[in-house]
């Protein structure tokens, strides 16, 4: 596969898979439009519009908008309670499908914070506080360099803050639009946990996406489909799982 597989898989994966926001139509739009010319909503995400590290999570707290079996639930007050959930997490593993372009598969420590994003054309990313290194499918590990002309060198740079903002409410939150909900559809029980299904669909600039989401009463979230689509466009589904939550990843930094 191309070396748009991997582009394409980092801004979904880290925008759809680990936010679920109210505005996912705009980065898979973002991600989409920008293929072509090699830049990615991943990209815009990391930008430092806001310092994640100088937002404390502790200023925001979980209302808990699941209580009382509500028929639907603000996006924002959701969203708040699954990001501080997902950042007090030992680590995760998660598979994200998308149509047509395979599986990645994305694994996260957080403490330390480390990240490893392997691709469906073989593309690994490995990225920590300090280094990012990316091996294009041929066992060599090359580091990560924002300057370099090899755009996978220059992109392995943006995983890491990427991820870590999918941690920052205050990040995850920014641009939802006021009023925006989900709408509770039932709940199922899935190896014994009860998980709460919720649907919530959004446009924009001629944009539609339907998420659906399960997530536990502790906020976790255990799976989530999305599909957004435009006039004149194919339908771009995306599946995720979380296959290991809350467990600390073994990530193996290359020499």
């Amino acid at each position: 596969m191309s070396r748009l597989t991997s582009v394409s898989a980092t801004a979904i994966a880290a925008l759809i898979v680990l936010s679920a926001c109210g505005d996912e139509e705009a980065s898979v739009e973002t991600a989409s439009t920008n293929a072509s010319t090699e830049t990615t909503a991943s990209t815009d995400t990391a930008e430092p519009t806001q310092d994640s590290e100088s937002i404390a999570p502790a200023s925001y707290e979980c209302t808990d908008p699941l209580a009382g079996n509500p028929t639907e639930v603000l996006t924002y007050d959701l969203l708040v309670c699954t990001t501080l959930t997902l950042a007090d997490s030992e680590g995760y593993a998660t598979t994200s499908t998308v149509s047509g372009s395979g599986t990645s598969t994305l694994r996260v420590n957080t403490d330390p914070f480390t990240v490893e994003v392997t691709y469906p054309d073989g593309v690994t990313i490995i990225a920590t506080e300090t280094n990012a290194w990316v091996n294009e499918g041929d066992g060599v590990w090359q580091e990560g360099d924002a300057t370099s002309d090899n755009y996978l060198v220059a992109q392995a740079t943006q995983v890491l803050p990427t991820y870590r903002n999918a941690h920052n409410p205050a990040i995850t939150t920014a641009q939802i639009p006021e009023g925006t909900t989900y709408t509770v559809e039932g709940t199922e029980v899935i190896d014994g946990v009860e998980y709460t299904i919720l649907k919530g669909v959004f446009e924009d600039s001629g944009y539609t996406s339907e998420v659906t989401m399960w997530v536990g009463s502790d906020y976790h979230q255990l799976k989530s489909t999305t599909t957004s689509s435009s006039d004149g466009a194919d339908p771009l589904t995306v599946e995720t799982a979380y296959t290991e939550w809350d467990v600390a990843q073994d990530i193996e930094i290359p020499e």
